[in-house]
């Protein structure tokens, strides 16, 4: 079966949601060509094995409509507030010195 990257969406999310195991990760990965630790792209289409592993689970989230999306994803990188602080600052590129000039008495 076929389905479908969401946004931060990783290997181990796809195999809990239509697996219901995290151990499915690996088959996922393998019926990919991929690693575990691929960074996914959404809207980019994974083959997943057609068995429940913990029907259970993917009973859940089918019944509650969910769609776990637990991945860091570098894609949306810009999201993320920038660090700041003196620690972070660059001069001249997040502050500029100018020198102080007193007028002559």
């Amino acid at each position: 079966m076929k389905v479908t990257v969401l946004n931060k969406q990783s290997v181990f999310d796809i195999a809990v949601r239509y697996c219901g195991s995290a151990q499915a990760a690996l088959e996922v990965a393998r019926l990919n060509g991929i690693s575990v630790t691929t960074v996914l792209v959404p809207g980019s289409e994974l083959e997943v094995p057609n068995r429940a592993e913990v029907r259970d689970v993917v009973n859940y989230f089918e019944s509650k409509n969910h769609q776990p999306a637990t991945a860091w994803n570098p894609i949306s990188e810009n999201e993320q507030p920038k660090p700041e602080g003196i620690s972070y600052w660059a001069i001249n590129d997040d502050f500029v010195v100018t020198p102080q000039i007193t007028p002559a008495p």
